[in-house]
């Protein structure tokens, strides 16, 4: 019975750690973008404000290419193209990202409080089989970027994959030369930063498992 107990626990365990470590983070900075229309992802996916199909799309297998299409407001600074990244790894963009803007498009933007700029986009990338996290950025004129549209896409069967983070961290070439702000070494953990939900619940499974399997020895050693 407490054999069986244990391997039942290993078991959900495991299940936990899995699910937590495949998570996608879907929150997007909002810096400069003020709104987004999350319109399609070609072929096939009419997102109408279903944040399933916006951040977790599947397509057949076989498909090579998908694009993401709608438009976006930003502040600050004008817009001049966009981008996008597979797995955190290099953005690549294409003047054909940024397309062209039609007068409602226009219209429905003047209404975007706080907003100054607005562009349709139609962002062309290229997937493979599995699962794949995409992000889609705006790139501003005066050198920033910043994503607004994250999707966990899969193509045909799901699978794991490795995400090597946004990289678009805009550097402050004012902060960075500023002598007078030095990084400080011996406090490398931001402690305003909360760990991720994922490591929550793994620390929580972990001590839950070691808790389950000290009574189970305790009452063994008692036996």
């Amino acid at each position: 019975m407490k054999k069986a107990l244990l391997i039942t626990l290993i078991a959900l365990m495991s299940c936990m750690l899995m699910t937590t470590a495949l998570a996608a983070d879907f929150t997007i900075p909002e810096e400069y973008v003020k709104h987004v229309s999350y319109d399609e992802i070609q072929p096939g996916i009419v997102v109408g404000g279903d944040d399933a199909l916006k951040n977790t799309p599947t397509f057949a297998s076989g498909t090579t290419e998908i694009k993401f299409w709608g438009w976006a407001v930003v502040a600050e600074s004008d817009i001049a193209g966009f981008s996008y990244s597979v797995n955190g790894g290099e953005k690549k963009t294409d003047a054909s990202f940024k397309a062209e803007t039609e007068q409602g498009v226009v219209d429905a933007a003047a209404g975007v409080v706080g907003g100054e700029y607005v562009s349709r986009f139609r962002v062309t990338v290229p997937v493979s089989e599995g699962t794949q996290l995409v992000r889609v950025f705006v790139d501003l004129e005066n050198g920033d970027s910043e994503v607004f549209w994250i999707a966990e896409v899969t193509v045909g069967e799901p699978s794991e994959y490795v995400d090597g983070g946004s990289g678009t961290e805009p550097t402050d070439p004012e902060d960075a030369a500023d002598p007078e702000d030095p990084t400080e070494p011996e406090d490398p953990a931001d402690p305003e930063t909360p760990p991720q939900t994922g490591d929550a619940n793994a620390i929580f499974a972990v001590a839950a498992a070691g808790i389950v399997l000290t009574a189970l020895i305790k009452k063994k050693v008692a036996a």
